[in-house]
């Protein structure tokens, strides 16, 4: 109720949520978490400090993904701490699923962008043995990436390989998210991917992405056409 009613930011609040992180009770903390995430603003360092402890020393997993998800809300990227609380989930063997792939959102959104090791370990993890993490490995790529970057589009489009149909659509709809307008390669591999033996959501995803970079194509080369039918109108008149 108080997350729902404070005021975003507000000091009077802030102190005394960020407080109940380390509560005794772990159903307290993991409101906590909740809270903190609707009512802080994003750089809080008071409650980056918390949060990226309590990932750490946590052991009941809804409190421990819920501290992921906040760090997400609130830290800056590149804030250091937040990113190393994420490490520690995925080296983690006691980490669960949900946890591991908590850690993988979060550093997607607080990674620097330009963190080449960051990105490599994300990029493993779309071997990881679990179909959810890598689909989140997928996801954590798009938001750390930027549209056109040639290197990520193909580790995208090696993802589209995997055997998970989930994996496979998380795969194209960031592929429709980096690929710059009008990029050949992209109507073409959607094309293939409505031609071949694909269950009906990979066909409805690729032909989505099919329309949208063939649209553009479609565009362009109107526009051309329109221009070279100017010139030579001109050409004939002269």
């Amino acid at each position: 109720m108080l997350a729902t009613l404070a005021p975003r930011g507000a000091e009077e609040v802030v102190g005394p949520v960020v407080a109940c992180i380390d509560d005794e009770h772990w159903k307290v903390r993991a409101a906590a978490m909740h809270a903190v995430a609707l009512i802080v603003e994003r750089g809080s360092q008071l409650a980056v400090t918390a949060l990226a402890a309590r990932v750490q020393d946590e052991k009941h997993e809804p409190v421990r993904c819920g501290a992921l998800r906040a760090l997400s809300q609130v830290a800056e990227r590149g804030e250091q701490s937040s990113v190393d609380a994420a490490e520690t989930c995925l080296v983690d063997p006691d980490a669960t699923t949900p946890v591991r792939c908590a850690a993988v959102v979060l550093l997607g959104r607080i990674a620097a962008k330009n963190d080449q090791q960051i990105r490599r370990k994300v990029e493993a993890l779309q071997k990881d043995v679990e179909c959810s993490v890598r689909c989140a490995a997928v996801r954590a790529l798009t938001e750390m990436s930027e549209e056109g970057d040639d290197s990520i589009l193909k580790t995208l489009a090696d993802a589209l390989d995997d055997e998970a149909e989930a994996v496979q659509c998380t795969a194209l709809r960031a592929l429709a998210q980096l690929a710059l307008p009008g990029d050949e390669r992209m109507v073409k591999l959607a094309a293939d991917h409505l031609a071949a033996d694909k269950p009906d959501q990979i066909k409805a995803v690729a032909a989505r992405l099919q329309s949208m970079a063939a649209a553009v194509l479609s565009g362009v080369q109107s526009a051309t056409s329109g221009r070279l039918e100017g010139a030579s109108d001109k050409k004939g008149l002269a």
